[in-house]
């Protein structure tokens, strides 16, 4: 059966809803590839149900289909991308200055992912349930590595300053 997926966007206060046709068996769960870039998912890894955008907050609202919701920051997201440019093959990149990123779109891909699109251009990130699932549910260890690395190699999360240079 198709159904709709809603993805709830709020800003200042406003709903905007954007509506994409997902597939759903008959217990109402989404229907997931097993394999995400060679990962298999385990049996017992939540599918999403839900994803709400708090853009004031900069928070991205995720619910499980076990009942689970979570909180988890654009920045976490943006510094965690799946992407290639930000894992380089297990060799990940220290993602620095990203303090006030934020979401600008959310895609479905499939029946097992959706793409973010972030404001500072970044849109190849691919988060499958099971890397969202991961993210959020182990959220204050993964950032609290985040921060030490930071420190080590002296990055900073604090966005960079626009400079208009005019030549005469």
């Amino acid at each position: 059966m198709n159904v709709l997926m809603r993805i709830d966007i709020t800003n200042a206060g406003c709903n905007n809803w954007i509506n994409r046709k997902v597939a759903y068996d008959d217990n109402l769960r989404f229907s997931v590839n097993p394999f995400f870039i060679g990962i298999p998912m385990t049996q017992s890894t939540p599918t999403v149900s839900g994803i709400k955008l708090k853009r004031q907050s900069k928070l991205l609202e995720v619910t499980f289909d076990n009942g689970q919701t979570y909180n988890i920051s654009c920045e976490m997201l943006r510094v965690f991308s799946p992407s290639a440019e930000v894992q380089r093959h297990g060799n990940p990149i220290l993602v620095t200055h990203k303090k006030a990123v934020n979401i600008t779109a959310i895609e479905p891909v499939g029946h097992y992912a959706v793409k973010i699109v972030f404001d500072d251009g970044h849109d190849t990130g691919l988060y499958s349930w099971q890397v969202l699932y991961n993210l959020c549910s182990n959220q204050a260890e993964l950032w609290q590595q985040y921060l030490a690395r930071l420190r080590a190699e002296k990055g900073s999360r604090e966005p960079l300053i626009d400079m208009n240079i005019k030549y005469s």
